[in-house]
């Protein structure tokens, strides 16, 4: 990094800071990780780099998630989300938009989480985007199970499993293992 920084090679230290931010939060350091999370998204709005700065929010709303500091994990997933739309970034506003759905969960605000989630689908064709779908669905089942509204998560589980199932993904069989008993009580 210090190479990166003499040769004034922003865009390096960025991405170097991102992976740092991301070693740290697997160690559990979530102090450095978001120290780091915070230096790249500096560089990155500093040098209008908004792929950078929509990676860089959405880390540091996982970060600060993990810390339990949700409201400030929220307002990081969901000017990520923002950011990502503006740019077309698919894949980095869904997982925006499942992190804010998550932590308006955690937080209480079921309602708020499905609307925030659902809203995130809804930018996400069904006919295209399949894999950035799937966790979008997962979570708005998860959250909609919460809410008691059953038929509603079974419906989006089973869309869910489909796209599994059509993109190999090893996620299919739990899915699939998940509708059973809701089929047996439904039966």
């Amino acid at each position: 990094m210090v190479r990166a920084l003499d040769a004034g090679d922003w865009q390096g230290e960025a991405t170097a800071r991102e992976g740092l931010g991301a070693a740290a939060h697997a160690r559990r350091d979530l102090p450095t990780a978001i120290d780091h999370y915070g230096r790249s998204l500096e560089l990155n709005r500093r040098h209008g780099r908004q792929r950078g700065v929509a990676l860089s929010l959405c880390y540091l709303g996982h970060a600060l998630a993990d810390t339990g500091q949700l409201d400030e994990a929220v307002r990081h997933f969901r000017s990520s989300a923002q950011v990502a739309e503006e740019i077309g970034d698919r894949h980095c506003r869904a997982q925006a938009v499942v992190g804010a759905g998550r932590c308006l969960a955690a937080a209480g605000a079921v309602a708020e989480a499905i609307a925030e989630v659902e809203a995130g689908l809804a930018a996400l064709p069904a006919g295209e985007a399949a894999s950035l779908r799937l966790p979008v669905l997962e979570e708005l089942a998860v959250l909609q199970d919460r809410a008691g509204a059953t038929g509603e998560a079974r419906r989006h589980r089973q869309e869910a499993v489909q796209i599994a199932t059509s993109l190999g993904d090893r996620r299919a069989e739990a899915l699939r293992a998940r509708l059973e008993p809701e089929t047996r009580q439904a039966g």
